[in-house]
């Protein structure tokens, strides 16, 4: 009964969540307590483990990423912080432009993970990019398989997303 009672709170809190909340932070957090007080308060005995994690993807310029001076949502005139030269290069794009010079806020990658008592482990990963590209998972999942090996990975059930947007509150 608890499994199947979890596996649709799972699903409804996906479909959900990704309407409701913009900000890829908000939406994380929001599936984490979800999950946990579900996991500790309404099924202890079903042996849900539940963590999440985050990094920073913004490019670095002259090795930090200090440059960025975060601004407020409801600003939407600013095109942010000028970026001459990144540490990488070029960063494309897309979208007809050749390459990127402003930075508005940091770009994260965020990563829930949900293990049940069968061993079996939900992986979501969210990346706010403007796309993922099958060669860049596939690559993902093959430094993936080999740092958790053949068996942990075959337990492993990975969702994927790019959560880039263009959301201002005032828009």
């Amino acid at each position: 009964m608890c499994s199947e009672f979890a596996e649709l709170l799972f699903q409804f809190c996906c479909c959900v969540f990704v309407f409701v909340f913009p900000s890829l932070a908000m939406f994380w957090r929001g599936i984490a307590l979800v999950f946990a007080t579900f996991a500790f308060l309404v099924c202890p005995s079903y042996g849900w483990r539940v963590g999440s994690s985050s990094i920073i993807l913004t490019p670095t310029a002259n090795g930090t990423v200090d440059y960025v001076t975060p601004l407020s949502e409801f600003d939407t005139s600013s095109p942010g912080t000028l970026v001459l030269q990144f540490d990488d290069g070029v960063i494309p794009i897309g979208n007809g432009d050749r390459e990127s010079h402003w930075v508005r806020d940091h770009v994260y990658a965020s990563v829930v993970a949900l293990q049940g008592a069968n061993n079996v482990t939900l992986v979501v990963v969210g990346a706010d990019l403007y796309m993922l590209f099958g060669p860049d998972i596939q690559v993902f999942e093959t430094r993936l398989k080999r740092a958790v090996g053949e068996q942990a990975y075959g337990n492993l059930r990975i969702m994927t997303s790019a959560t880039h947007n263009h959301h201002v509150s005032s828009s």
